[in-house]
């Protein structure tokens, strides 16, 4: 099985959101989710990289002072996972 396949099933569904939010280029994704959440989105990206690192073994979200963004390495295999 694809490692990003195993990845998208392991996260839950407010990560999934946020993930595909990204994948859609809204750069306020981990925003909107946390506080839905109620966690920081700090806590929400370290919570889905976290899992990302275990299975894929590098992180997938990063910030970049106006928001966060998907690697752009793996953004098209979670995009492909997605759908």
């Amino acid at each position: 099985m694809d490692e990003f396949a195993t990845f998208i099933g392991a996260v839950d569904e407010p990560s999934k959101k946020a993930l595909s939010l990204l994948c859609n280029g809204y750069r306020n994704a981990l925003t909107e989710v946390s506080a839905e959440l109620g966690i920081l989105p700090d806590a929400l990206a370290d919570r889905i990289n976290e899992i990302a690192f275990d299975i894929i073994g590098d992180s997938v979200i990063e910030s970049d002072g106006d928001g966060y963004r998907l690697i752009s390495d793996y953004e098209g295999d979670i995009k492909k996972w997605l759908k």
